[in-house]
Parts: structure tokens; C-alpha cells; sequence
């Protein structure tokens, strides 16, 4: 119930730790000493007789008493949220972190609308765990067992009808919610799910209206919301029957005891005075298990939130993490490297197969190395552990400096990548490209923009560099998109540059200025190529060439063509022949 992930988040603050601890402890003061008052004023106003003048002071510390418990609980219920809060966005930002280092990793095992939707859940589960439940839990551990002890020194025979049925109610409230996990679990995939359609609906609406498939997708959206709906009363329904077996178990309990209490005056076994006593502070006791009981839900919505969030295994592995703070690779002035990977090899977690197997092979400075190959042979796997989104077995180095002894942002300042695709951002043109470079004056944008072929786009813009941009193939075009990359590369002026086939979805005209634009580029750099066409592979320095997850083949465009192997073969396939 009290999952490791999350404990591992208030490890270090003393202040909640503490004050859950007093929290625990003023719930028992409060409950003893309110029975107490009122136990005696009873018995001394209508058993002993005593006179009204006497009892003032009582009814006088009776009610600074419950006027104190109030404000007590509202001090704490309001630090116990504010804390939760603040730990639910650290855990938040966590998990955004790991998300910036996975990269596309990340991106590519999820869509953003199920991690935009089920991040927002995970976290919204998480935070009552930290509000409600875990004060809840530490006022049960501190309650209960000193309730108890003061029961035993009150009435041994009501003491031990409490200690007998008090672990019944988590036994039993235990035979329903085993199904709680369960049930979150599969509302966080079912919101998952309906996210996925919601975004996918909203960024392919032109493409299903041109097919008339709009009532259709309706369906599946429907479809989705049903089940989330479905999924969401499960969930209530086992919070709702959890809470009425504790009612009913705590007031059986309560009734059993109230019996005995009320047996035993009969036959005049038992003095008034201890016998109201422990009958005041009876409903206190199940109280405190019922209230951590009705929160059981709440710590497996929470577990499934973590299991969302919390990426890292264990705590411990992200403390060590966070103090083995690696120094920065001493090449930030470098302006020729070159790349040795050596016995590299990798496998996703939910992969059976290996992605890469044992590869080796060099990028040179000043020139340009081509890696081909079918889809599905490793080449997007092979670039995201050259920049380092993922960690493999083997050895990268960068002029002989192993990067596994160095900082990875350090290491990612020296690449820049060009995809495929680019991704504008809804943004003006200048930010678009100042992502690459915060600081960068009007004049060095303006000359990257001229060496990207882009001075006549930005003179057509309606505030030049200070228009905004929307998605591709609204106010730009993918050979625009192209070219604002290459200024982002530009711009960085990293020694290394990694991209994905840059001309595969251009037009004549387009691929004319993007290829002038990448050779401009190329020259002082040392430059890794996913290629996909002959008319890039022509130009490089060395290519390799890949399938199922190793290096096949290595060579000039020529030599390779004359081994008549897998390389010839692809050549055959693009529609060329030497």
C-alpha cells in the first residue's frame, strides 16, 4: 500500500514526516482528552450530583478543546495539500525530465495524447495519496496502538474486543479492493485510449471529411468514452462497497462493545465513570481505521499513477544517479571530431529480439558517412544512441573521450540533428529558430536564414521573422520546414551533425536548395546521414549499411555496387542501377 516510488519523493522532507507524526499524535490527545472532560462531567453532574458551578470549568476546557481540534485540523489539512501538491509537481517534473532525455524514444512508444491525458490522471491520482492518505495512515499507526494501550488500562474486556475486531476491518476491506489496482489500471489505459482517438480525430479531421469517415471514427471515439465511463463506475463501485463494509463492520464492532458496557453496569460489574469513558473514545478508535480504510482506493490509484510517473526502477538507483554527477566532455571548443563506435549493441525493454548487435564502425571528421538499410534494420536506433537518448552496451567515444564517463547534455550541445520532418512550433519564425540558439542577435539569424535559402520566404512573411507559424502545409511548406531546420543547425554551429533523409518528400525546386544548402553545411563538419536515396548516398564519404541489427556491409558507393550484395540490391529498389 505504501508503494517505494512514491515514499522515496518525501525521503528528505523532514517537516512532512514530522508533522504527520503530530498530526497522528494531537488526533490521539484530542480523542482522550475530549472523552475524558466529558466522561467526568457526566458522571460528576448526574451520578455524583454535584452542583452546576462546579462543572464550568469542564464544559469551559470541554469546548477550548473542540475549538482546538478544528483549527489543528485545518492547519494541518491545508499543509498536508499544499505538500501534496508540491510533491505531485516534482514528481511531474521528473517525469518530464526523463522524458527530455529519452527524446523520441519516449514519443515513439506512446502518442502525445496518451501522454498529455494519462500524465495529467497519473498525477491527479498521485496527489491525494500525499494529502489523504499517507497523514491518514501515520495517525492510524499512532492512534490506534496508544488507544488501545489506554483501553487496556481502562476496561481489559472492551480492550480486547477492539483488538480483536480492529484487524477484521482491513481484512475485509483487503477482500474487496484487491480488485482496486486492477480497476485503476484499466482506466488509465482506457483514458489512454480515448485520448489517442480524441487527438488523432482533431489532427486527421481534413483527411476524414475529403473520405467521409468522419461518423465512422465518431463511433470509435463513442466506442472509447463508453468504456472509460464504464471503467471509471467500476472504480466508485468498489470505493463505495469498500466503504460500506467498513461501516458496517466498525459499527458491529462499536455495537459489541457498547453491549458488554451496557451488561455489565446492569449487573453492577462495572463503575459508570470508565464505562462512558471507554464508549467516547470507542467511536475514535474505528474512526481511525475506517477514515485510512475509505483512502485504500486512494493508495492504489496512487500505485497506478506511479506506475505511470515513476519511471526510475528504484529510489536508490536515482539517488546514485543524482550523486554521481558526471563531469562535462572537455570538447566544447572542438571543431573537428571524430566518432568510434565500438561492439555496440542494444535491446528494447519490450523487445525479444536485439536492435543492434555487436556494431563498430567510424565517423571521420570533414566528411560525410551514409548509413542505408530496410526498415526495421536499427538505423533510427543506432542515431538515437549516438545522441545519446538511450544508453547501449559497447563504447561510444568522441575524439577518444568515452562518453559514458561524461554529462549528456554536455555531449548533446556538440550534435545537431535534422529530421526528416521537422517540427515547427506555433510560434513566430525567429523562435522557431532561437531554440537552437537563446541568445542569438537579428544579424546571425538573418545570415543563417540566408545561408538556409530562406531570405525571400521571410521577405514574403507578413512581420518577417516575427510572423507566426502553424503546422506544415499551412503557412509553410515541407521544403520550407526543411530549410528552417538546416538554419537551426546553422545557428547551433555543433561540430557534429546527425540527420534523417532530408530530400525524400521534396519537390524539384525544393531539393535543388536543400541539397545546395546541405553541402554548404557539410563541409567543416563531421556528418552522419540516415539515407533512404541514391542521390545522397552518391556523395558520401563511407557508407554502411545495415540489416536486422548489424553491419552488413562498409564502403564507397562504387565498391559497394561491385560486391553485388545487399547494397545493390537497395540501389535496385530505389530505382537506380549503376
Amino acid at each position: 500500500m505504501l508503494d517505494k516510488r512514491l515514499m522515496h519523493e518525501i525521503g528528505h522532507n523532514r517537516i512532512y514526516f514530522s508533522r504527520m507524526i503530530l498530526n497522528g499524535f494531537l488526533n490521539f490527545l484530542f480523542a482522550v482528552g475530549t472523552a475524558y472532560i466529558l466522561s467526568n462531567l457526566i458522571h460528576a453532574a448526574f451520578i455524583k450530583k454535584e452542583p452546576f458551578t462546579n462543572q464550568i470549568w469542564k464544559i469551559i476546557c470541554f469546548f477550548i478543546l473542540i475549538l482546538l481540534k478544528a483549527v489543528v485540523t485545518y492547519l494541518m489539512q491545508s499543509y498536508f495539500k499544499k505538500a501534496a501538491v508540491e510533491l505531485k509537481n516534482k514528481i511531474l517534473l521528473q517525469a518530464l525530465n526523463q522524458l527530455f532525455q529519452k527524446g523520441p524514444i519516449l514519443a515513439k512508444q506512446e502518442s502525445s495524447g496518451g501522454i498529455v491525458s494519462s500524465w495529467i490522471e497519473a498525477a491527479d491520482e498521485i496527489e491525494p495519496f500525499y494529502g489523504e492518505y499517507l497523514p491518514q495512515f501515520f495517525t492510524l499507526m499512532i492512534t490506534v496502538p496508544l488507544l488501545l494501550f489506554v483501553s487496556f488500562g481502562v476496561d481489559a474486556v472492551s480492550a480486547c474486543i477492539m483488538l480483536v475486531t480492529g484487524p477484521l476491518l482491513p481484512f475485509f476491506l483487503s477482500l474487496v479492493g484487491m480488485q482496486s489496482k486492477e480497476a485503476n489500471q484499466k482506466r488509465l489505459k482506457r483514458l489512454l485510449e480515448l485520448g489517442d482517438s480524441m487527438l488523432d480525430f482533431l489532427n486527421g479531421i481534413r483527411t476524414l471529411k475529403i473520405f467521409h469517415g468522419v461518423e465512422s471514427y465518431r463511433t470509435i471515439i463513442e466506442k472509447n468514452s463508453d468504456e472509460f465511463r464504464k471503467e471509471t463506475m467500476q472504480v466508485l463501485k468498489i470505493a463505495f462497497l469498500s466503504a460500506f463494509v467498513l461501516e458496517f463492520a466498525a459499527t458491529i464492532s462499536t455495537a459489541l462493545i457498547a453491549v458488554s458496557l451496557g451488561l455489565r453496569l446492569l449487573y453492577r460489574n462495572m463503575d459508570f465513570y470508565p464505562a462512558f469513558f471507554i464508549l467516547l473514545i470507542t467511536p475514535d478508535y474505528y474512526m481511525a481505521i475506517r477514515k485510512f480504510g475509505a483512502k485504500f482506493h486512494t493508495a492504489m490509484g496512487a500505485k497506478a499513477g506511479a506506475d505511470k510517473l515513476c519511471t526510475q526502477e528504484d529510489g536508490k538507483d536515482r539517488e546514485k544517479a543524482d550523486f554521481e554527477k558526471k563531469p562535462q566532455i572537455p570538447l566544447g571548443n572542438t571543431a573537428y571530431i571524430d566518432i568510434h563506435l565500438k561492439n555496440i549493441s542494444y535491446q528494447y525493454a519490450q523487445g525479444k529480439n536485439q536492435a543492434l548487435k555487436d556494431i563498430t564502425m567510424t565517423i571521420e571528421n570533414r566528411k560525410i558517412t551514409a548509413l542505408v538499410g530496410k526498415s526495421g534494420s536499427g538505423k533510427s536506433t543506432l542515431s538515437y544512441l549516438l545522441m545519446q537518448y538511450i544508453k547501449g552496451e559497447g563504447e561510444i567515444d568522441f575524439n577518444l573521450h568515452k562518453l559514458n564517463k561524461y554529462d549528456t547534455p554536455s555531449i548533446q550541445k556538440l550534435i545537431a540533428y535534422i529530421p526528416q520532418r521537422p517540427y515547427i512550433f506555433q510560434d513566430t519564425l525567429k523562435n522557431n529558430l532561437s531554440i537552437a540558439k537563446k541568445d542569438a542577435t537579428r544579424e546571425e539569424l538573418m545570415e543563417v536564414l540566408k545561408k538556409s535559402a530562406l531570405t525571400e520566404f521571410v521577405k514574403k512573411l507578413p512581420q518577417g521573422m516575427d510572423t507566426m507559424l502553424t503546422e506544415i502545409g499551412e503557412s509553410i511548406s515541407i521544403g520550407e520546414a526543411q530549410r528552417i531546420a538546416f538554419a537551426r543547425a546553422y545557428l547551433k554551429n555543433a561540430p557534429i551533425i546527425v540527420m534523417d533523409e532530408i530530400t525524400s518528400a521534396l519537390d524539384e525546386e525544393n531539393e535543388k536548395l536543400v541539397k545546395e544548402t546541405f553541402e554548404t553545411l557539410c563541409k567543416e563538419k563531421t556528418v552522419f546521414v540516415i539515407a533512404h536515396r541514391l542521390e545522397t548516398v552518391k556523395n558520401a564519404h563511407k557508407i554502411y549499411v545495415m540489416e536486422e541489427g548489424s553491419i552488413k556491409e562498409s564502403g564507397t558507393h562504387e565498391s559497394l555496387l561491385l560486391e553485388n550484395g545487399i547494397y545493390k540490391e537497395l540501389v535496385e529498389t530505389w530505382g537506380e542501377s549503376n
